[in-house]
């Protein structure tokens, strides 16, 4: 289980990701802070609820 989705939340402009996105988009530099930074926290919350239940379902002894 990759317990590293908390290091996408709120990416800024200086990941590679938000570059593609803006280019491939055609938004602005505004929009595309708006739609990656809601889209990455939307990712890491999803990734920390995945962990927590798996853990809960899984348990490593």
């Amino acid at each position: 289980m990759c317990r590293c989705t908390h290091s996408i939340i709120f990416s800024w402009y200086n990941d590679s990701g938000f570059w593609l996105v803006k280019e491939i988009g055609g938004l602005t530099i505004g929009e595309t802070f708006q739609t990656w930074t809601a889209l990455t926290t939307i990712i890491a919350i999803m990734g920390l609820i995945t962990t927590l239940v798996i853990s809960t379902v899984v348990p490593m002894a």
